[in-house]
């Protein structure tokens, strides 16, 4: 199978008490989801902001990415990079996630503003934090 690799970012309109909650949703829901169309990834979530890297065939990607865009949680969604990868940089995840950490909404923020020049340093960015917070 073809590997297809999506970053993105996006703004999250969900807010205080009910965050926690949401994010437990999202995650129940997308680890299964993400198990059955065999798609891998992680996830960011910091308050403000959601980064989220999905790894796999390019029409089980694309399928997610239409539901996401269509999810009222989400605003402002922006893909920072998508196309064919060598490997997978989260086989043994169907969705990981470390916690909220309000650490990354700067850089999350800047990645979601930022300017077509500045573009693949904020993206190397994101996918480093993504990767240090899955570290083993």
């Amino acid at each position: 199978m073809a590997i297809h690799a999506l970053l993105y970012v996006s703004r999250t309109r969900i807010r205080g008490d009910a965050a926690d909650a949401a994010v437990a949703d999202i995650l129940q829901v997308s680890r299964a989801r993400n198990r059955a169309l065999r798609v891998t990834g992680a996830l960011l979530f910091s308050g403000g902001h959601f980064a989220q890297f999905l790894e796999g065939s390019r029409e089980s990607v694309d399928e997610l990415m239409r539901s996401i865009a269509r999810d009222p949680r989400h605003s402002d969604l922006a893909i920072l990079q998508a196309g064919a990868a060598a490997a997978p940089l989260f086989p043994d995840w169907s969705l990981a996630y470390a916690g909220r950490s309000t650490y990354v909404d700067g850089t999350l923020a800047a990645a979601l503003d930022t300017d077509a020049a500045a573009a693949p340093g904020r993206t190397r960015e994101v996918l480093s934090m993504l990767e240090g917070f899955t570290a083993r």
